[in-house]
């Protein structure tokens, strides 16, 4: 007994979506979209139009080719790409903040250095940084 494919839940709005993927890529046509991917426009159109159910790694490739997920591809679920992009440019913005704090104990570090009487080449070397000389 052969086991059969789970059908998607619904076809339609995987069709919608990936008619959706396609025009905001530039596509304007099945047949541009269908010579990409090494098909026919005519399965291109039944896919988007939910009549028939594309083959698992063609959803990954348009996923992949086209910045999408597959999650969001298939389900419908998932973060859209402009709020991951929200989240990464967040996470970049607290890097930098991160660093320019460092930066600033550095600083305050090698002014506390230098009020000592130390060997100052000696504190170079150590600390990996050039000490402005007063």
């Amino acid at each position: 007994m052969s086991k059969k494919p789970i059908p998607f839940k619904d076809l339609k709005k995987l069709g919608e979506r990936l008619k959706l993927i396609r025009e905001n890529s530039g596509f304007k046509t099945q047949k541009a979209i269908a010579q990409v991917l090494g098909v026919t426009h005519v399965s291109v159109g039944n896919w988007e139009n939910g009549k028939d159910e594309p083959p698992l790694g063609y959803l990954a490739y348009w996923a992949d080719k086209f910045q999408s997920s597959l999650n969001w591809l298939i389900m419908g679920q998932e973060v859209a790409i402009s709020e991951r992009e929200a989240t990464v440019a967040q996470r970049e913005a607290e890097v930098a903040k991160r660093e320019a704090d460092v930066a600033k104990r550095e600083a305050a570090i090698i002014e506390e250095l230098k009020k000592h009487d130390l060997n100052i080449s000696a504190v170079q070397d150590v600390l990996g940084v050039e000490l402005e000389k007063e």
